[in-house]
């Protein structure tokens, strides 16, 4: 969802608000990764007002394009036929189509589209629409205006943040498979050439990932995952059947190597984990930041975005 275009340096800069402050990120092009040159957690008070501004004022926010992503709650992201219009009048079909699907009136309802790639064979394509209401947007802008003097250009959702990711890590007209957590659930996409094929949200949470130390309850956390993920998998061929899934990845966590064990047991196709340096020059990120939370990890998924993609 684009709303501004001031000429600004290149690059984007991600911004994604946290219950107790803010994710950011910035990248610059390098030889042959882009260089991480910003990631950080910024922790303030409830209700503190300040921190956003002086973040603005020490990094130099209003040089560049910003953009924010919306939390899982914000928005509805809905698989939907393609209508057979003009390419100009798909938005305008497509809110026709949105008004059974949502429960507020489509006035009240900004909405963006993603096209999903074609298959051969197939009659009717379907399109991702990512629809949130208009007071959710209103206020997203109005808080960074207020607080810190920075327009955003763009407000994004953390399945096209994670599609960013996993482009960087496909292979050559393979599809692949990204699975990551977060504090509130799971996050399943698929991809191929860089293009989001498939979008899925799991109320699997980091919190528990991390809690069950109990090896049954672990066990049964494990297990209901994997029949999940087995049940999108098998939905996914079933729609793109032509799209080979190289193998499913799964985002930096502790104690991530359990459940990468578990799954390549419990699944058809290979599954490993990939670390940040896999997709980012991280030479100047200090050697002890190991761990990165989940938010930050989707800001520089969002610092990844192409003007060429929604």
């Amino acid at each position: 969802m684009r709303f501004f275009n001031n000429k600004k340096k290149q690059g984007w800069l991600a911004l994604v608000p946290v219950s107790d402050g803010v994710c950011v990120a910035r990248l610059e092009p390098a030889a042959d990764k882009p260089r991480i040159v910003l990631s950080e957690y910024r922790r303030w008070l409830p209700n503190e007002k300040s921190g956003l501004k002086s973040l603005a004022v020490e990094f130099g926010f209003n040089h560049y394009h910003c953009v924010s992503l919306l939390q899982a709650n914000e928005y509805q992201l809905l698989q939907v036929e393609a209508p057979r219009v003009p390419a100009d009048e798909v938005r305008q079909a497509v809110r026709w189509r949105l008004k059974d699907l949502i429960d507020y009136p489509m006035d009240q309802a900004t909405l963006d589209v993603l096209t999903l790639p074609g298959e051969a064979g197939n009659r009717t394509n379907y399109l991702y629409v990512a629809v949130a209401r208009n007071d959710i947007i209103r206020e997203r802008m109005t808080r960074f205006i207020d607080q810190s003097n920075i327009a955003l250009e763009v407000i994004d959702i953390a399945e096209t943040a994670q599609r960013n990711l996993s482009s960087r890590l496909e292979q050559p007209g393979r599809g692949l498979a990204m699975l990551s957590f977060g504090l509130n659930g799971g996050l399943l996409t698929v991809t191929r050439n860089g293009e989001l094929y498939h979008a899925r949200q799991f109320d699997i949470s980091l919190r528990q990932l991390q809690q069950e130390q109990q090896a049954e309850l672990r066990q049964s956390l494990y297990e209901r995952l994997a029949l999940e993920l087995q049940r999108s998998l098998d939905n996914f061929e079933r729609q793109f059947p032509n799209v080979g899934i190289a193998q499913l990845v799964i985002a930096p966590y502790t104690g991530r190597d359990t459940l990468i064990n578990y799954l390549r047991d419990a699944l058809y196709l290979p599954v490993a984990g990939y670390e940040l340096h896999d997709i980012f020059d991280t030479s100047l990120l200090p050697s002890t930041q190991v761990d990165i939370e989940p938010a930050l990890l989707l800001a520089l998924g969002a610092a990844l975005r192409e003007e060429t993609r929604a």
